[in-house]
């Protein structure tokens, strides 16, 4: 299950975070990071911006966030984040993505298991892999 968002929302610091790491497990900044959104709920991805011109805001080393607004009339269902990161100058540029979803305004929104997990993770600063992706 993925994290669920409004139409009309503001994506802001606790919602679509990614934390980096070195092989040691160590937070640290990456040489480049910026992100696409996706619209997954056709038959064909949507891309909704060009992820060049996308960068997250830094809240510490190793731990950025996006801001994006869900627009008021977005398709419901699943979405998707695509963080693109380059650790070094030299490095190639790595993909990782986050789903999510858009629910109706009166959709009842419980707590999930990656909500749960991302708040365990934030307390203990671990990182819980799953490796069933989206």
């Amino acid at each position: 299950m993925s994290k669920a968002f409004k139409r009309g929302q503001l994506l802001e610091e606790k919602d679509l975070v990614i934390k980096i790491r070195d092989s040691k497990a160590i937070l640290f900044d990456p040489y480049q990071i910026n992100y696409s959104i996706y619209d997954d709920t056709g038959t064909t991805p949507l891309l909704l911006n060009n992820h060049s011109s996308r960068v997250p805001v830094k809240k510490d080393v190793g731990i950025f966030y996006a801001v994006y607004p869900i627009p008021h009339n977005a398709n419901f269902g699943q979405w998707r984040i695509v963080w693109h990161i380059q650790e070094l100058e030299s490095s190639s540029i790595l993909d990782f993505e986050q789903c999510f979803n858009i629910v109706t305004a009166d959709s009842f929104v419980p707590i999930n298991k990656n909500e749960f997990v991302s708040r365990i993770e934030d307390i203990l600063d671990i990182t819980i892999t799953d490796p069933s992706g989206c």
